[in-house]
């Protein structure tokens, strides 16, 4: 691994020809000081992780060659017509702004062949499938772990001023140790950005804020702070609270257990776009403490998950607040590195 230099001359033309070829990316062309290399047999392709979206073909669990016992990620990056993808060039620009043990690490850019591919450090595991897997048993101690790590993490990314905007549990990552890495900057933004209908679609639906939901483009890190709600609940329940169809569906979702979106509950929500719209019901009643409480089982926890999912985003709780709860207060489990290489020390095992 090298960073960018006089000797790389060739490289760094050919980058910035690409970033030329897309207008939207001059913007974003900078004195480049990422790693990047082009050595051709540095990295050894293991296994297709995930096939090609949102701008790459497809991701590979790899290792270097020289040293076989580092793995790493790799994203192969899909050109586009008018050159350089300009989600791609914002997720390399947000992840040289941040620098932190909850946040995925870019190792640098590799040049394989003809092809560009963004490389990671590896995790062996996404919170997801360890959701998913009833088989590994998570505790209350390892769950404030976990969301401690995550709120941590997000806490970090806002003060950098930057939305993730496509939290969920596929994209929390887990070390064999038990380190919590947020992931999934493809479609991250800096405060301040217009946002667009399109672009909103792109956060799963099943974690996505009813603020968007409901039309809103000037939305800030309070959507965030809802999908760490729903994957806090989903921690409990082992699978995602709020399965929506639609996006009309996933707002009824929400209004039998947040309640009703109305004034005043939520100031000014009849002025979003799809307010009149969409006709939700005006007299439900907000039940999120009975419908999650009994399997919580931590009067904590539940106060928490209710100022999570609460539907004003102007009275959401935040990051900061959110890790000076009283669910915080009590002594955070210590993580241990896993002898045990088949599950990650923060899931129980020994």
């Amino acid at each position: 691994m090298k960073t960018i230099n006089i000797s790389l001359k060739r490289e760094l033309i050919f980058l910035h020809t690409l970033l030329a070829m897309c207008s939207e990316a001059k913007q974003y062309v900078r004195i480049f000081t990422f790693p990047y290399s082009s050595t051709q047999n540095k990295y050894e392709k293991l296994k297709i992780v995930q096939n090609g979206k949102f701008g790459y073909r497809e991701v590979f669990e790899a290792r270097e060659k020289c040293n076989p016992e580092k793995f790493v990620t790799m994203k192969q990056i899909v050109m586009q017509e008018e050159g350089f993808p300009i989600a791609t060039l914002r997720e390399i620009q947000i992840l040289q702004k941040l620098n932190h043990d909850n946040i995925t690490r870019m190792i640098e850019v590799h040049k394989m062949d003809t092809s560009l591919y963004l490389v990671y450090e590896f995790c062996d595991y996404d919170l997801g499938k360890l959701l998913g897997n009833l088989k590994v048993v998570i505790n209350l101690a390892e769950i404030k772990n976990m969301l401690h790590s995550i709120l941590t993490g997000l806490h970090y990314i806002h003060q950098n001023k930057i939305l993730h905007r496509y939290m969920k549990p596929q994209n929390i990552l887990v070390s064999k140790s038990g380190v919590i890495k947020i992931s999934g900057f493809t479609y991250s933004r800096t405060f301040g950005d217009v946002f667009n209908r399109d672009s909103d679609r792109i956060a799963n639906l099943w974690y996505r804020a009813p603020e968007i939901l409901l039309g809103d483009t000037n939305y800030g890190p309070a959507i965030d702070l809802w999908a760490v709600g729903c994957i806090m609940a989903e921690m409990w329940a082992r699978l995602p609270i709020l399965q929506g169809n639609s996006e009309r569906h996933q707002l009824s979702l929400i209004s039998q257990i947040c309640g009703s979106m109305i004034p005043q509950v939520w100031p000014g929500v009849q002025h979003l776009e799809f307010y009149e719209r969409i006709k939700l019901s005006k007299i439900q009643e907000r039940k999120v403490r009975q419908c999650f409480g009994p399997f919580l089982a931590d009067a904590h926890a539940s106060d928490l998950l209710d100022r999570l999912l609460v539907l004003d985003p102007l009275q959401r709780i935040n990051a900061a607040a959110a890790l000076n709860h009283t669910f915080f207060q009590t002594a955070i489990l210590e993580v241990h590195r896993v002898n045990n290489k088949s599950q990650p020390h923060i899931c129980g095992s020994s």
